[in-house]
């Protein structure tokens, strides 16, 4: 996605949540005043009024995210294609869609995204330094994509340690831990959270969102 931020999508996704469901409305229903009422929800007009924050290419992201989460036969390698295709028609699906159902097309669309994106291939090296390079930035761009900042620093540690990579001293000491001592306190060294034993300490990470 270019345009569209994950957290764009979390505060749709929490919007849908709380609107009322869709529903027919009977002859009575309407008569009561029923189907009006629900058109004045305040939820669900603090959902339109964000949909209508958005730019047009946030939008046709959003939607095309939605139907690849909705229907199967979409591929996720066709998503720029379907973003073109809704940015020039402007579809309704977002404001005719049952919004109970739309958390978990948007959040299938984003699952079926990030396994896209750890099918992608490590673009070709130079050297042997360099591809150890790219594979390295990768791997820290897949887990991110796949489960999240926290989540993903937190389980690429645990592939480390459990591959044995931590119990080299000299690779304890590249991170600046004690050369004797096997804990999972390098992801909070790679996150800033914590000086390191050593005589440096690494800042923050930053991948691009």
């Amino acid at each position: 996605m270019q345009y569209l931020k994950k957290a764009v999508v979390k505060t749709v996704i929490q919007l849908a949540a709380a609107c009322p469901p869709k529903r027919e409305f009977t002859a009575e229903e309407i008569r009561a005043g029923m189907e009006g009422r629900l058109k004045t929800d305040p939820n669900l007009k603090a959902y339109n009024t964000f949909l209508l924050s958005l730019s047009d290419e946030e939008r046709s992201e959003l939607i095309a995210l939605l139907r690849l989460g909705r229907r199967y036969d979409l591929k996720p390698e066709d998503f720029d294609q379907m973003v073109e295709r809704a940015l020039i028609e402007k579809p309704r699906d977002l404001v005719d869609e049952d919004k109970k159902k739309i958390p978990q097309y948007l959040r299938h669309g984003m699952e079926r995204l990030a396994r896209r994106q750890t099918g992608k291939r490590v673009p070709k090296a130079k050297d042997d330094e360099h591809r150890r390079m790219l594979i390295g930035r990768f791997v820290l761009q897949t887990f991110e994509n796949t489960y999240g900042r926290e989540n993903g620093w937190h389980r690429l540690v645990m592939m480390m340690e459990e591959a044995g990579f931590l119990d080299n001293p000299e690779h304890r000491k590249l991170f600046g831990l004690p050369e004797n001592k096997l804990e999972s306190e390098l992801a909070d060294i790679l996150g800033g959270n914590k000086r390191s034993s050593g005589k440096f300490r690494l800042g923050p990470i930053r991948l691009k969102d």
